[in-house]
Parts: C-alpha cells; sequence; structure tokens
C-alpha cells in the first residue's frame, strides 16, 4: 500500500499530501531565523519586550507583572501585545 501511495503521489507531482509531524534541523533552524528576524526587524521595541518576557522567556510572566515594570496602563499593555502578535505573524506569513 505505501508503494502504491508513493506512486500516486508521484503521478499527481506532489511530495505529501499529509503534514510532517517533525521538522528537519534544517527546517528548525531556518524558522529560528526568520523568527528571529521578525522579532528584532518587524517590532517596536515595546512589542518585542512583551513578546519576549511574556513568551519566550524561561520564566513565563505575568501580564500584570510585565505592564507594571513597563510602566503602561493595562489597556495599553493590551493594545501593544495584540499589535505585536498580530504584526509577528504576518512577518512570519501566519497570516
Amino acid at each position: 500500500m505505501a508503494i502504491e501511495n508513493k506512486r500516486e503521489l508521484t503521478a499527481a507531482g506532489l511530495n505529501k499530501v499529509f503534514p510532517v509531524l517533525v521538522d528537519s534541523d534544517a527546517a528548525k533552524e531556518l524558522k529560528c531565523k526568520q523568527i528571529d528576524r521578525a522579532l528584532s526587524e518587524a517590532l517596536t521595541n515595546d512589542e518585542r519586550m512583551i513578546l519576549e518576557r511574556k513568551y519566550l522567556g524561561r520564566h513565563q510572566e505575568t501580564d500584570l507583572s510585565i505592564y507594571l515594570d513597563l510602566g503602561l496602563s493595562k489597556g495599553q499593555y493590551y493594545d501593544i501585545k495584540k499589535q505585536a502578535i498580530e504584526q509577528l505573524a504576518i512577518a512570519l506569513g501566519i497570516i
């Protein structure tokens, strides 16, 4: 059956129909480079700092501690955080 499936894919000019569950090392490295570039070039300093502290640090910080440390109001913080997530997703081609 696997051989028949492979022939069908080849005949259709496709490599895979189903997503790969484990990325190759080269793909992982490329994803890391693209994320690093998006964080440094697509975001403002505040946006980058919020995402790094909230999602990329060793210890996940609370929203409250981040916006208090940055001297932002709760509303300002969530507006910047939302904008940062949107900009990162656009830069990475997710949306």
